[in-house]
Formats: C-alpha cells, structure tokens, sequence
C-alpha cells in the first residue's frame, strides 16, 4: 500500500510540473490504459489516478476562470463576502463568491477584491451583497526569484481580481448566514481586538489564536524572518497538538470527577480532544498546515481506539495524501513543502533507536539541528533567504510559545465569552510573555545574519536536499565534510556570469513601472526601483531585491533613479534599507536625500563595457519627467538606450546634441509609451531593433498607445512588452544578441493575454 500511495502522491504532482495542461482525450486515454494494468495492481495505476484526479480538479477551478469578454467593463455582481476581510489605511481586501450578475451573461467564481475608500462599510463573512466593480483575469508580474502571485491565486481557487467602483447601488442585500467558521473568527477577533486594543503584540496573538496574521506589521515579519520564527505564527501541528492536550487535561478532570460508571480513560480523552481540534482547526481557517495536524491527529487516534500502533511515517504519507484529496493544487505554496518537508526531517531523523533514548535536550537540539538542515533548501527553492541565527533562536521560541504564549492565549480566548475580567487578565500575561521573547528576537534579528541564497540549479536543489536528508541520520553512519560540501551546493546560482565585454541586461515585470538591472562581469547596476505597491510593499521588495539575491548578487555597483516619480523611485528606501550606504544618481537629485546627480558626458567603464549618460545637462527642465537620466550602454558595438520618462521637449533636446549618436540596438520605450514621448523624429534618429515596453496589465493609462507602437513598427522593430513576456533579459555578446523572457517558460497556470 505504501508504493500505490507514493505513485498517487506523484501522480497528483507530475501534473504541476508539465507546461501545458493535456487535452481530455489523452488524460481519457491514460484510464482507458489502467484496465491492463489494474490486473496486476500496479502502481502506475495509482500514479495515472492521482494525475486524472488532479486534472479533473484543475478544470473545475479553471472553468470558473473569468471570460475576457468581461475584462474592464462595470458589471454588477451578487454574491456572499467569504473570509474574513482585511482593511488597510487606504482599502479594504476581501473574497467575494459571485453566484449571478445582472444580465443575461452567467458567470460564477471566486474573486479578490479591493474597496479604495475609507469610509468602505464593514463586511461580515456571510453577507450577501450587490457590488458595481471592475474586473481582471488573474495577472501577476513574472520574473526570476519573485512571488508566483498567478499560482497563489490559483492554488487559493481565485479566478479574477478587481475592485469596487464607488455607486449608490452597492447594497448589502441579506445579512450573514452560512460560513460559520468564518463568522465565528470574526467575532472571536473582534472580541480580541476589543480586549488587546493598543497593545503592542496584539497581532501576535490574531495569529497564534486565529490564524490572522493580517495584522503583523512589516517590521514585525522583518524581525521573524530574520530569526527564522515565522512558522510560529502558521497555525501547525503546534496549534493543534497544544488543543489537543488542553481538551486532555480538562477531559481528565471532568473523568475524574464523573459521577456514574466511567468510560475508559484513553477513550474519554480521545472523544474530548478531536472534536475540540476539529473545531479549532476551522476557527484558524483550514489552512494547509493545520490540515496536515489535523489528519495526522486523527489517524494517532483511530489507530490507539484500535488498539495499533501506526509508525509515523505512514501516519505522515496517509496525512499527505489526504492532504492532495481535500486539494491536489496545494503543492503550488510553499506552506506544502516547508509543513511537509519539516515534518518529513523530524520524522526521519528521530525515529532512530539511539535518538530514541536520548535525554529530553539533546533530542529537542537534534530535532531543532534537522529542523535547521531540511530548511537550507527549503528556504534556497522558495525565499533565496536563509536566517543564520534561526538554530539558536527555535530552541528557546519554539517551547517559550509552544508551553507559555500559546497555552496563555488559547486560554485566555476560550474564557472571553464567559469570564471577561478572567480573559484579561489571561491574554495580560500571554502579552507579557510575548513581550519578553520579541526583545529577545529583536536583538538577535538586529545582528543581521541573514544569508542571501542565490537561486540554484535544479541539480544543485536535489543534490543539497539528498545530503541534509542523509546528514540527518544519526551516529555518523556518513561521513559528515562530503555531506556538508554537497549542502553547500545550493550557494551556487543558476545564472551564468557574462564575459569580458559582455552585458546583461534586465528588464523586470515590474507593473506600471521601471526596475532595469545591467551586468557586465564583475559589476551590477541598478536602473530605477519600481514602485510603492501599498503601505506595506514596494516592487523593489517584492520583485528588484528578490532578482538580485536569485542572481547572487551581493551588492549592486551603482544605483541610478531616473527621477522622482513614484514608478521609478517607490522602492528606492527599501534598496538602501537592504543595502546601507548605497549612494543613487538621479535626474533629480535635490528631491532624493543623498543622492547625485547625473549629467550629459558622464562615462565610466566596466568590464569592457561603456556607459554614458547622455542627459540632462545644465539646462532646467521645468517637468519632472525631462529630467530623467538617459543611459546608453555600449557592448560589442551594439547598444542600449534606457531614457526613462523622457517627453517630446527632452527628446528635442536631445537630438540637438546626440543626434546622429541616439541610434541603438535596443530601446526601453520611453514614458511607458506615452504619447508624451516617442515623438517622430525621436524614433527615427533611434532606430532600435528590438523595443522593451514596461507596462502594467491593463493598467489605467491605456499604455501602450497603439499609434506609438505603430512607429516602432513601421520601422522593422521588434516589440517585447513585459505584460506578455514577464521579466526580459537582453544579453549582447560577441556572438550577436539574445533575448529570452520568463513567460516564454511555459507554465499552464500561467495568463497569457490575449495577443500574447
């Protein structure tokens, strides 16, 4: 049974690895071929089930993906508020599951949401509303090293984004029924809000009680990720066993003080604390973790009312299995593999026999040690960040949350109801504990040491992972250097370093922005920071600073902002948050606290490559877009000419100076191809052979206008837009110029826009 239940595992996974999704007559085909085999019972009919049962899952999620028909237009929507809400200074995000509109068309699926007001009403879980909004299908930006937001979005069922448009008739139209786990952790967090208001570790204990890690500021994730104590926070086998045990104790006072003949003891305890995990496990929302607690819980349980002893890595391939039924998307999220592979460590490493008789410290410091091999990898595939001083800081948080913090504020959240002075008084003391560890993390995460993991080759990732796995056995059985060596492969980055005389050059998906990254062989530059996304997120965060830690880059040479509009420059403070020191060069110097400026005729060189800045010079340009830098980098007698927002009087003057100089081999559009820019004369005297067009999807400029592109096009250029081909990256070496893009490596769950 264990091999079928491997191939089913694999099977439902294979399906996540192939480009394209298969027609219906070929995944008809491979049942079809089942009949042969199922004489035999061989495991490749349990790899075929799992992989048809995981297509015949994905179409049903798929077939409610919004029809482009609908992109961009008002239309009026009624459905329930599902989740719990999330405000934020500026808007409120929310899930709403559409069940009709109000033409004729029938569409129905689940969106994401934002309401940008601050007035925006409360919305309860289960409320049923009319809503005017707009809507997209799911499109998210595409590069190397940064969150895959169109397979979260997948692998959370959600099959349009889009937002509220402001009218008198959006209504709520029923009050809340239905989705009782989500109604009652909102009132469980407004009771907590209520009782925490203005304490300063409230946050942390939304997340420890209720899963709601919303509320967790950035410094704050900062601080855990430098410390590796995030898991802390993910509602676990943590959460789970630790309700488990407080429903035992309390069922063992209750036997004890039981007035008639009593049941078994093992029986009575096992009756009190599954139907009390069960319940908190939909109070945290059902997450991926808890999933897995909750199924490796009940089969411990069914096996001891059986009288068998279950060996735990069955229990854990039963859990993972059952994991993949409930849904066989879920290996898309990093929780998957960080829950499994950490428990998988856990389990394989301390089911030993001299692990087994070890004292309680030294097998709590080998589960942590494993604890701490198993997430090298883990954290080099997913995050490209490793915390150096995460062993150190598990062996105290890890039993100061698990048997202080949490105890304290499960208590103190069962009492609210009942006992409020009570539940203060309680949810006081898990404050304070809370207190006393986050002084503790906060010192260490001030330290610093974090390790910034290049993105390895796929070789390199299995290779590491086969050697921590194989480190973790006990009493040296291998030797220890060979091991750590192969380890230690996951510091090798996938990205090949140019030569002498070569560039590369970087054109990131950054939205509706501008994040340009230039390489020669021993030198990065840095050209633009993308945009401030939210009060929480910039693009240099969640796209720039992820590229370079992909690359291995340890520090960029020079950092160029164009100038100070919010689409070049939003990210700039979180580059030099992460890299102190780092001094920018821009077209606007006096709006960006020490920064340079840049100046036609400024040249260095490196590596055999020459970069000029060709604009502005001493003239004042009243706008702040004719001030932009304009860099032109030089290779192999081809060139590239990176103009930010540069409009028609720039461009003029311009060609008074360079003219017969602003040709180049490629051009990063200017102004995101605005009509502002790209004037006629401009794209004569540039004459590229291939045009970059960093833009947004559908973004609310209407940019690129269709008559500029014409102008490159009549012209022989080829055009690459960033919202078609994600992250481009231009390499001009001596041989000639190649271009590849990251959506040009095909991944089914992957929008391709229409053109595309």
């Amino acid at each position: 049974m264990t091999g079928k239940l491997i191939a089913f595992v694999l099977g439902v996974c294979a399906l996540l690895l192939i480009p394209e999704l298969p027609p219906f007559p070929a995944v008809a085909l491979l049942l079809s071929a089942l009949a042969g085999l199922w004489l035999w019972r061989h495991p490749a009919v349990f790899f075929v089930l799992g992989f048809a049962f995981a297509f015949w899952r994905v179409e049903q999620v798929l077939e409610h993906t919004l029809p482009p028909a609908l992109e961009g237009e008002t239309v009026v929507l009624s459905g329930q508020v599902v989740a719990l809400p999330m405000r934020t200074p500026t808007r409120l995000r929310f899930r709403f599951r559409v069940q009709e509109m109000a033409d004729t068309r029938a569409w129905q699926g689940l969106l994401l949401l934002s309401w940008y007001n601050e007035a925006a009403p409360t919305l309860l879980p289960g409320e049923w509303w009319q809503l005017h909004v707009r809507l997209k299908q799911p499109h998210g930006m595409a590069n190397q090293g940064g969150f895959d937001y169109e397979a979260w979005l997948l692998q959370n069922h959600i099959r349009a984004t889009g937002y509220v448009r402001e009218h008198p008739g959006n209504i709520r139209i029923a009050p809340a029924r239905g989705r009782y786990p989500d109604r009652l952790r909102q009132r469980c967090l407004e009771a907590l809000k209520t009782v925490l208001q203005g304490h300063p570790q409230a946050a942390l204990i939304y997340a420890l009680t209720l899963g709601e890690r919303g509320h967790i500021s950035a410094a704050q994730w900062q601080t855990l990720r430098r410390t590796g104590t995030t898991h802390l926070l993910a509602i676990s086998g943590l959460h789970i066993g630790m309700i488990a045990l407080l429903a035992i104790w309390a069922s063992r006072l209750l036997w004890l003080a039981w007035p008639g003949p009593r049941p078994a003891a093992p029986r009575f305890a096992l009756y009190a604390a599954l139907p009390s995990a069960c319940l908190y496990a939909l109070l945290a929302g059902f997450t991926l973790p808890t999933q897995r607690a909750l199924v490796m819980l009940l089969i411990l349980s069914l096996g001891s009312l059986a009288g068998r002893r279950i060996p735990a890595s069955i229990t854990l391939l039963l859990a993972l299995t059952a994991v993949l039924l409930l849904d066989p998307l879920a290996p898309l999220s990093a929780g998957f593999w960080l829950s499994f592979g950490m428990v998988s460590m856990l389990v394989f490493g301390l089911a030993s026999r001299p692990t087994r008789h070890a004292g309680l410290w030294r097998r709590w410091g080998r589960a942590q040690w494993l604890a701490s091999l198993i997430l090298l990898p883990l954290m080099a595939a997913w995050f490209r960040q490793y915390p150096l001083l995460s062993l150190p800081c598990n062996l105290l948080a890890v039993p100061w949350v698990g048997f202080i913090s949490l105890p304290l504020s499960l208590v103190g959240l069962l009492l609210l109801p009942v006992w409020n002075s009570g539940a203060v008084l309680v949810l006081d003391m898990a404050g304070f504990s809370l207190d006393i560890l986050w002084r503790l993390l906060s010192s260490s995460a001030a330290w610093g040491l974090l390790l910034e993991l290049p993105q390895p080759p796929l070789l390199a990732l299995l290779l590491g992972s086969l050697c921590a796995l194989l480190l973790s056995l006990p009493g040296g059985a291998l030797p220890t250097l060979p091991l750590l060596a192969g380890v230690l492969t996951l510091l090798m980055p996938a990205t090949a370093r140019p030569a002498h005389g070569d560039l590369y050059l970087t054109l990131l998906d950054a939205g509706q922005g501008l994040a340009v990254v230039a390489r020669t062989r021993r030198h990065v530059l840095v050209y633009d920071t993308g945009a401030t996304l939210s009060e929480q997120l910039s693009v240099a965060e969640a796209v720039l600073l992820p590229y370079l830690s992909a690359l291995g880059v340890r520090r960029p040479d020079r950092l160029i902002i164009s100038h100070s509009d919010n689409d070049h420059a939003g990210g700039l403070a979180a580059v030099q948050a992460r890299y102190p020191g780092l001094q920018p060069i821009s077209g606007e110097a006096e709006r960006l606290p020490g920064a340079r400026p840049c100046l036609d005729g400024q040249a260095w060189s490196w590596d055999g490559v020459r970069f000029t800045f060709l604009h502005p010079d001493s003239t004042v340009h009243p706008r702040s877009n004719d001030r932009s830098c304009v860099l032109r980098i030089t290779a192999h007698g081809r060139s590239v000419l990176l103009p930010g927002d540069i409009e028609e009087t720039a461009e003029y003057a311009l060609l008074r100076r360079h003219g017969h100089r602003l040709g180049a081999t490629v051009l990063v559009i200017p102004h995101h191809g605005s009509r502002t820019s790209s004037s006629l004369r401009f794209v004569d005297a540039v004459r590229p052979d291939l045009v970059l067009v960093p833009v947004g999807y559908r973004n609310r400029f209407g940019f690129p206008k269709a008559d500029i592109i014409e102008r490159y096009t009549r012209l022989g250029g080829r055009i690459l837009s960033t919202v078609e081909t994600g992250m481009i990256e231009v390499r001009l070496q001596r041989a000639g110029m190649y271009v590849s893009a990251h959506r040009w490596q095909r991944r089914w769950w992957r929008h391709q826009p229409a053109g595309s």
